[in-house]
């Protein structure tokens, strides 16, 4: 009763002036947060006038209270939270928010709360060579000490890569004549090395680019530690693949959630599919050490291997336009979208279409949640040209046997360039667009929980790893952005 008083004094304090005449709403606060952070409040009048931030108030009073009363849980210290009140996040008051909703403030309102996800640090601002089309980030324990690696592409064929964390400009690397459009990175499983028993069972991380020129390339990714022989310090990337198949320039490419195969769209409007596997990977090295050789032999040294020709293992048509993405959530299904106006799923094994979505304007970017995929669900954002940012679940009709219902986020003012998950929460993605604005997103949310002003020109595309978001444009730069999202099971 003292802490339900306390927090009374705190909320009315902060949110409004008579609170003898203030009308309240009944509330209950639960949380799936680690024991310390959860108060055992009961039912508390709160004022129907309070916003997240009197909510805030209200649990921080709870939880000193209680750290100070020596109860279970507790914690000293002010936080942000946010809110959730039937199912959406609270934006606003209590009282407009369930009225909006047909709610009654006569009974119970349970309210379930959360870290909020605070503003991202200033950005990292990295220059480049010209404008950055590509940028794709590399699992942990790639880069020196352990760090990230982002690969960004260029319009002027180069690929740069750098460190996740410190941003540092590990090497450049000229791959392709014309600008590198996509970037996607896979694992070969590999066999025991015969000439290195040390090294058995090792995963080989192979980054493909893509280029307007029509090539499709894959190189092997290795630190000077892994390599067959004496290599410069840091990571190095030498051209082992070479797949041949597309017609046309190539604008998306995606790696499967397993490993040894990825599948290419672009203006050819096929989405071909791409396997390699230990043979391939076996092949590759002979066919690189046999270059080497004969550089040697001919001594004019060895500048760039010539990858060994791979074709597609499957292709799926029905695009009739340009695609401009693919993403790969599981390992039978395959999500595309194009500037047809269309956004299709595919079972990979059948190589057949099994949803199809119609939208009225061409769709420039597309990605998949991991984290619903998990769970069951499948939930695909997408943007284009008409510039909102929309959230999709084709299982969901399939389910209920009922139309597909797409939710709209409105914000962006221009076309919407790319679209990334979170890799850590189902709720959260980030979206760019050609005003150079970069918006982070909660999907229980109509309203973006941050609008960053990044890029002076064009931003063209997005990547969200770990806890940052990597961004590349028009303005010859890529933005790195720390940002913190707690999973929420």
């Amino acid at each position: 009763e003292k802490v339900a008083a306390l927090t009374l004094q705190v909320a009315q304090k902060g949110e409004m002036a008579d609170e003898s005449e203030e009308k309240k709403v009944l509330c209950r606060f639960v949380t799936k947060l680690p024991e310390a952070f959860s108060v055992t409040s009961g039912d508390l009048a709160i004022p129907a006038s309070a916003s997240r931030y009197g909510l805030s108030q209200t649990v921080n009073a709870l939880l000193a209270a209680a750290a100070s009363s020596g109860q279970e849980g507790g914690v000293e210290g002010k936080r942000v939270f946010d809110f959730l009140v039937e199912g959406e996040l609270l934006r606003g008051n209590l009282n407009r928010h369930l009225e909006k909703r047909g709610l009654s403030v006569e009974k119970t309102v349970e309210i379930e709360y959360f870290f909020a996800i605070e503003p991202p640090e200033p950005s990292l601002d990295l220059p480049q060579p010209d404008w950055v089309s590509a940028v794709v980030a590399a699992s942990s324990g790639m880069g020196t000490g352990g760090e990230d690696v982002v690969f960004a592409g260029c319009y002027d064929g180069t690929v740069q890569t750098l460190l996740g964390t410190s941003g540092a400009s590990v090497s450049s690397l000229s791959a392709h004549k014309d600008a590198v459009s996509a970037l996607a990175v896979f694992k070969i499983s590999s066999d025991e090395e015969e000439s290195q028993s040390s090294s058995s069972h090792k995963d080989v991380s192979v980054l493909v680019t893509a280029s307007k020129d029509n090539s499709l390339k894959g190189w092997f990714v290795s630190r000077g530690d892994e390599a067959e022989e004496e290599l410069a310090d840091g990571l190095n990337l030498t051209q082992v693949f070479e797949f041949v198949g597309h017609t046309g320039a190539i604008e998306s490419l995606a790696a499967s959630p397993g490993s040894c195969r990825f599948c290419s769209g672009g203006w050819d409007q096929v989405i071909r599919i791409w396997s390699t596997d230990v043979e391939d990977l076996t092949g590759a090295r002979m066919n690189l050490k046999k270059q080497k050789l004969r550089a040697k032999d001919d001594d004019d040294g060895f500048e760039q291997a010539v990858g060994l020709e791979q074709v597609e293992t499957a292709s799926l048509e029905g695009h009739t336009q340009c695609i401009s993405s693919v993403c790969w959530p599981e390992e039978n299904l395959i999500c595309s979208s194009s500037w047809d106006s269309t956004v299709k799923c595919w079972d990979v094994a059948k190589g057949k279409l099994v949803s199809n979505l119609i939208r009225e304007s061409a769709i420039f970017c597309l990605d998949c949640s991991r984290q619903s995929a998990h769970s069951g669900g499948l939930n695909l954002a997408f943007g284009g040209t008409d510039g909102h940012v929309s959230v999709w679940d084709p299982r969901e009709s399939l389910r209920d046997n009922k139309m597909a219902s797409v939710k709209l986020f409105k914000s962006h003012k221009s076309v919407v360039a790319d679209v990334s998950w979170s890799p850590s929460s189902p709720f959260h993605f980030a979206s760019c667009d050609y005003q150079g604005l970069v918006k982070v997103w909660d999907v229980r949310s109509a309203m973006p929980l941050h609008s960053l002003s990044i890029h002076e020109d064009k931003a063209l595309c997005l990547e969200w790893f770990s806890n940052k978001i990597a961004s590349g444009g028009a303005d010859c730069k890529v933005s790195l952005q720390t940002i913190a999202v707690r999973s929420e099971k």
